[in-house]
């Protein structure tokens, strides 16, 4: 059976919007340059697809074991301060981190995926989101970036997110 990818970025894509609200003023699935969005709708938050990798579960061995997608996707958020040589972009940025970190946590009720018990996940936190049984997990993974944009008063903030699903 093929996955079903869409399905998993439309549910990522609400759970952000969900989670964040009205702070944020601008949502996106295509990519936009901080340059090219204007201040009164910042902060803005794009989701843009990555990468995918796929394997076979580690329990392989068993008959009919899935195929084990991991799809890469980022969270771009940009911030304007209000241009004051007193503003602290980082106040915004960490808010905004906090709230998709929230977000990306297993809610209550939701259920976990049938395909969990193929893959060994050692490393990862049992907290994760299966956006509502969809996926495995939805987390991020590696390294946020920030650039707080004290000369440009834009902060950016890249966050990597690592889809697990079976197919």
């Amino acid at each position: 059976m093929a996955l079903n990818r869409e399905q998993l970025f439309v549910a990522l894509f609400t759970r952000l919007q969900t989670q964040l609200g009205s702070t944020v003023k601008s949502y996106s699935r295509r990519w936009v340059s901080w340059d090219d969005e204007p201040p009164a709708m910042q902060p803005a938050l794009l989701l843009l697809k990555g990468n995918e990798t796929s394997k076979r579960g580690e329990a392989a061995d068993i008959r009919g074991a899935p195929k084990i997608w991991t799809i890469s996707a980022e969270i771009w958020i940009y911030v304007k301060d209000d241009g004051t040589a007193e503003a602290v972009p980082s106040i915004q940025i960490n808010q905004m981190i906090q709230a998709i970190e929230a977000g990306m946590e297993i809610q209550a009720g939701e259920q976990t995926s049938p395909f969990a018990q193929y893959i060994a996940r050692r490393d990862a936190p049992p907290a994760a989101t299966t956006l509502g049984g969809l996926c495995i997990s939805c987390e991020i993974v590696g390294e946020v970036e920030i650039d707080e944009g004290t000369q440009s008063h834009t902060g950016v903030i890249r966050i990597p997110v690592a889809i697990q699903a079976a197919a």
